[in-house]
């Protein structure tokens, strides 16, 4: 039990709540849609998510490019069955990595820029191009040691539903 007290007293400074970030993803409409294209090499076409402070204080968040940040964004794919599949970012291997965090003042925005498939999983294979499906992002930050010590941003925020096409690139 005492450890528990300790640990609640160590996490919950940092310990977020949804209202201190919104969430969007930014897609242009395109020929009356929102097309989101699966496309790699050079070829590359992204879109991006806009992570919002709406708390009147300065939060931190972890950078993208080390094990604290990289599995953070995530996006709820629901096709037209109503079957939602969870898209995350697949392992990999660290060469370098630090826990490492942005500043975001009260207002300011980070932007995500985000490539299908890259390292992305679960992109749905049996999609029907023609059709639209939703998305939405997630942005997720467990609450743990590394957070608590460097006071790093934890909670969840979702976006609102966004209505996209996914598309190849040829």
């Amino acid at each position: 039990m005492r450890i528990l007290l300790i640990l609640l007293a160590l996490l919950l400074p940092v310990m977020g709540y949804a209202e201190d970030f919104s969430l969007a993803i930014a897609v242009p409409m395109q020929d009356e849609a929102r097309v989101v294209y699966l496309s790699s090499g050079s070829n590359k076409i992204g879109f991006h998510v806009v992570l919002t402070n709406t708390s009147g204080k300065d939060l931190r968040i972890w950078e993208s490019w080390n094990s604290w940040g990289y599995g953070n964004l995530s996006f709820e794919w629901t096709g037209k069955d109503g079957k939602a599949v969870k898209v995350a970012r697949g392992p990999r291997v660290w060469d370098k990595n630090y826990a490492s965090y942005l500043t975001l003042t009260p207002g300011e925005q980070h932007v995500f820029d985000v490539w299908f498939p890259d390292d992305w999983k679960n992109i749905p294979s049996t999609f029907n191009f023609q059709e639209e499906a939703t998305l939405r992002a997630i942005y997720e930050v467990a609450p743990e040691a590394s957070s608590a010590k460097l006071g790093v941003w934890s909670g969840t925020v979702r976006s609102p539903e966004v209505k996209v096409r996914l598309q190849g690139l040829q």
